[in-house]
């Protein structure tokens, strides 16, 4: 392959493991961090370090595999990962999204995909990892500081192979009407949208940054976390029988579902997968909820998150009840939130400074990055006290909330920023809680004083701020204000309404022989 590094394998990987555990300034013996005295905003400096230093060859932007492993064309990516908390547990999650290469908007039409540019680059991949240890964004002289945590050779299935092909279709096809029906001015006011159209549709890859500058492919940070915890994490996420290609395969195993399980109740369903539950106990759903969803999709995991398809896709698993008193759902937790991100400032590619917005956030990303996939039951006899009988909930059906909907954005997008600002501005505090007398109440377990931030709340808020922690001594500091450990929420009471405005998956299908069983509350 002309212009390519040539190494063997074993060669390779001896090279590799030796650098393994190693800061990215202890293996760089040619100096590559010297540039940062006179452009400490660069970026890619880790990779340089990789292929200058470790692997000893020049810098190199030509749009083909940067290495040839034993014949094979091999894109080397320098990958940074973070330590992320995951219940009781440290887990690694990927940075950022992983760049690929250029989308090249000017010959991108011309391409079939496995000929493709990208696809050369994207067959196979060598990441190389390294922990980015900074709390916040760090000049580029400071990843010397960073450990290399070690490397991986990847392919993708023949099942990730068909969902990345359609990805990329997608963004061609695009372009390519663009061209064939615009005039090259004209064109540059539609190439934008690529972003913001095309970005909604795809599941694997997304383009970034927004045309005009130039975009780039890019495998999705929920895609590459998988890659990560299945190398460095000892995760085995358990694959699903069938083939699942795009929320259409989803949403057909879903209306399959219906048919099949429709009226049953949770603890019959459990039951039906031996799952042993007391259907007298008196519980909230969501305890059982993605074992459900789980069992009914044929997996036997716990937790939809230890599923490859929904990890890959994007899906996070949650009950929703129908009560007599109408849907029911709780506030619906997202993620941790890491206030350094929130507040950093942005370094463009050619390590331009720029003040971050919305689009460059985590939440942002997280957003566009997931689905709710609600199990929706109908209680039949709601409790005097409100709660609900697992044994009386009965299955009706599958509904999917797109969390990167208009309106879940615009409230993210006011959410964010006035935090933001709040933290900028120097003017984040902590706000006692008071007992009707205007006494400091405490709490009974630890004596701690009780009180919250002023971050955005419930009540004002789609898109709010809860604390978490073991108990009260389990707190951060922001600014010189101690709190609890905060997390996204998102509001029940809009998912209800969002909840209702959607149609149950398949529910179209249905035969009326199924639909008057329901009617007298009978299990199929």
């Amino acid at each position: 392959m002309t212009g390519s590094h040539f190494f063997k394998r074993d060669e390779l990987e001896e090279i590799l493991f030796s650098v393994k555990d190693k800061t990215l300034g202890e293996v760089d013996k040619n100096h590559v961090f010297d540039r940062t005295k006179t452009n400490p905003k660069i970026t890619g400096i880790a990779g340089d370090v990789i292929e200058q230093s470790v692997l000893g060859y020049p810098a190199d932007q030509a749009q083909r595999p940067d290495l040839d492993v034993d014949g094979v064309p091999t894109e080397l990516k320098t990958t940074g990962m973070r330590l992320k908390k995951d219940g009781a547990k440290n887990v690694y999650e990927a940075k950022e999204p992983a760049s690929i290469t250029a989308v090249s908007i000017n010959t991108i039409a011309k391409e079939v995909f496995p000929t493709s540019n990208f696809w050369h680059k994207a067959e196979h991949m060598l990441f190389v990892f390294y922990q980015y240890e900074a709390p916040k964004t760090v000049p580029a002289a400071e990843y010397a500081n960073f450990h290399i945590r070690g490397f991986s050779f990847h392919e993708f299935s023949e099942d990730d192979k068909v969902i990345i092909q359609r990805d990329w279709q997608l963004i061609h096809d695009f372009i390519a009407d663009i061209q064939n029906r615009y005039t090259e001015e004209e064109a540059k006011r539609e190439y934008p949208n690529l972003s913001t159209i095309i970005n909604k549709q795809t599941t694997y890859l997304d383009t970034a940054p927004k045309y005009p500058h130039p975009p780039r492919f890019r495998l999705r940070k929920r895609v590459v976390t998988v890659i990560i915890q299945q190398s460095f994490d000892g995760e085995r996420f358990e694959k699903l029988p069938g083939k699942y290609h795009g929320t259409s395969d989803v949403e057909k195993k879903c209306a399959e579902l219906l048919r099949r399980f429709f009226c049953y109740s949770m603890a019959d369903i459990l039951a039906h997968f031996g799952v042993k539950v007391d259907p007298a106990e008196k519980t909230e759903p969501k305890q059982y909820a993605e074992q459900v969803i789980v069992r009914m999709f044929g997996g036997t995991a716990k937790k939809i998150s230890k599923i490859e398809m929904f990890r890959k896709l994007g899906y996070i698993g949650k009950a929703v009840t129908i009560s007599s008193r109408g849907t029911r759902t709780e506030d619906t937790k997202l993620f941790s939130v890491d206030f350094d991100e929130l507040t950093e400032e942005w370094i463009e590619d050619d390590g331009v400074l720029r003040e971050k917005v919305f689009e460059d956030s985590e939440l942002y990303h997280y957003l566009h990055d997931n689905k709710l996939l609600c199990a929706v039951f109908q209680e039949d006899h709601p409790s005097k006290d409100g709660k609900i009988t697992l044994g009386d909930n009965r299955f009706v059906g599958f509904k999917i909330v797109d969390l990167s909907d208009d309106e879940i954005i615009a409230e993210a997008r006011k959410t964010w920023a006035e935090t933001r600002a709040l933290i900028k501005r120097g003017e984040l505090e902590f706000v006692p809680c008071l007992d009707k007398n205007g006494n400091q109440r405490f709490t009974p377990k630890t004596g701690i004083p009780m009180g919250a931030p002023n971050l955005p709340k419930s009540q004002d808020h789609l898109l709010f701020f809860r604390g978490t922690g073991q108990d009260a001594r389990d707190k951060v500091t922001i600014n010189g204000v101690t709190m609890l450990r905060q997390d996204y929420w998102i509001k029940g009471t809009f998912l209800v309404e969002k909840l209702q405005s959607l149609p149950i998956i398949g529910g179209e299908q249905l035969s009326n022989s199924h639909k008057s069983k329901a009617r007298r509350n009978e299990t199929p």
